[in-house]
């Protein structure tokens, strides 16, 4: 059972990625903007996986395949930046983290 608060995170993030997903390119960059805001929020101390990229692993495929459809540009390469962060709690032995993150931004996504 999750509480209030991580309910309200899983639901906040379910949003993100389903704009993320939608045929809305206007709604790409803000979705973009919640993740990496929930990612970065979640991520100041490492001693567990944080509940943002918890709570995405259901939808990791789903994004990738997002950022496999969006057009080349700045969205894309931040898609890439959100799927490489993933991809470090995904342990599918394909190296996807290094794969994506060499397709992305070269920004921070966490702090």
């Amino acid at each position: 059972e999750l509480s209030e608060e991580d309910q309200q995170l899983k639901d906040d993030l379910q949003l993100a990625v389903e704009r993320l997903a939608g045929a809305d390119t206007s709604l790409h960059r803000p979705a973009l903007e919640v993740l990496r805001s929930k990612i970065r929020e979640a991520t100041s101390s490492m001693t567990s996986v944080p509940k943002p990229l918890k709570f995405l692993r259901p939808h990791y495929e789903k994004i990738k395949e997002t950022h496999a459809a969006m057009a080349d540009g700045e969205d894309k390469k931040f898609a890439a930046d959100i799927v490489s962060l993933l991809a470090m709690t995904n342990d599918n032995g394909e190296r996807e983290c290094l794969k994506y993150r060499q397709c992305g931004s070269n920004e921070a996504l966490a702090s």
